[in-house]
């Protein structure tokens, strides 16, 4: 029979037992059909140095000391993970839980309610009764809702990416009534998979496949005020007004973002970038089409953010969302309502209870 090596004791200290002695060294030992792990300068991986003992001496050794000692100081465990400052799986166990508490060892996953972290905030009810209400969420003016990518801003802060797709707004409504977000987007981008879409650069993966993409011009003023916004109000009407003289885009509808502008969404009936069968030509030519758009907008003197019209990956408010910090929704405007002054009509806008109030004024700054 082969031998193998193990740690055995030489010399007793006193125990609070005094049928029990409790090694106070261990080292090596013959015993059959044991292995321990290969030796590493004389030394094996446990850390014990060379000499043997009995099988009935191992056997007699109380069970907690012998195992910790074979485990002195080594920083894995026998898998090899490493296990760092816990104590030892002794105190780890803790107390012995009766038998009507259920059997719970101290590694499994917490609970679900256990698992909010102590820090979050509570559930927010202002959030909770504005997604409770039916035909919140307007998605009806995209061609195929399910095709365009969704991502949210829960109250925690953190981002969540939908993992599956939505068929409209009352679908994703239900998905969202147990956590409703604080700021919810759609991508301006329809593809072929919007679930798992990789990164632009991402070469690891195979291209996502772009099936249309929205002309979308984003145009704002901070603070939040009505003297800005009825500014931004202007700017916006004179950008529609230029693109459907000098342009062939179809204007889908204009929106108050909830907070600080609008964005105007148009559909674009040349589909030549389309054609081109090689995924990611086509996003690089649809990227390239609509530069040279934004580039002749810019170029007029339209204040309209640079970022957003030719970034295939971007993303927009989901009109009846709320805005995460004032609270005023993301409203899909009457036509012809941009148009006209702002305070005719800033007042029918939809917003939550605990709104923030739109001031006339945006605050004065402090003089340096």
């Amino acid at each position: 029979m082969r031998e193998t090596r193990v740690g055995a004791p030489v010399g007793h200290q006193p125990s609070a037992n005094p049928h029990v002695v409790i090694p106070v060294q261990l080292e090596p030992a013959v015993l059959p059909s044991y292995t321990i792990p290969p030796s590493v300068d004389e030394k094996s991986v446990l850390g014990l140095s060379a000499r043997t003992l009995s099988a009935s001496q191992l056997l007699l050794a109380p069970l907690p000391p012998l195992v910790t000692g074979l485990l002195p100081r080594t920083g894995t465990s026998l898998h090899g993970e490493r296990l760092g400052d816990l104590p030892s799986v002794y105190e780890r166990i803790g107390p012995r839980r009766h038998a009507s508490e259920g059997r719970r060892m101290a590694q499994d996953p917490p609970s679900r309610a256990s698992a909010v972290r102590k820090d979050d905030p509570p559930n927010d009810e202002g959030l909770s009764a504005w997604y409770s209400q039916a035909g919140v969420l307007d998605l009806a003016w995209l061609d195929h809702p399910s095709r365009h990518h969704v991502r949210w801003r829960q109250a925690q802060g953190r981002w969540v990416m939908a993992k599956r797709r939505f068929s409209g707004g009352e679908a994703l409504a239900r998905h969202l009534s147990n956590s409703p977000p604080a700021d919810l987007y759609v991508s301006t981008s329809a593809w072929l998979d919007p679930v798992n879409l990789p990164g632009l650069r991402d070469e690891t993966r195979p291209p996502p496949v772009l099936l249309d993409h929205l002309v979308v011009f984003d145009l704002d003023l901070g603070p939040f005020s009505m003297k800005r916004l009825e500014t931004v109000r202007k700017r916006t009407s004179d950008l529609i007004t230029w693109l459907d003289e000098n342009t062939n885009l179809v204007l889908l509808h204009v929106t108050f973002s909830g907070a600080k502008g609008f964005h105007v969404v148009l559909r674009d009936p040349d589909r030549t970038p389309f054609e081109l069968p090689d995924p990611r030509e086509r996003e690089k030519a649809v990227r390239e089409h609509r530069q040279r758009l934004l580039e002749r907008v810019l170029a007029e003197g339209h204040a309209v953010d640079p970022t957003v019209t030719a970034d295939t990956r971007r993303i927009i408010r989901v009109p009846g969302s709320l805005h995460g910090r004032t609270r005023w929704a993301c409203t899909v405007l009457e036509e012809g309502l941009i148009h006209q002054p702002l305070r005719r009509w800033v007042d029918t806008l939809p917003r939550a209870t605990d709104a923030e109030v739109m001031p006339k004024r945006p605050p004065r700054q402090a003089k340096k």
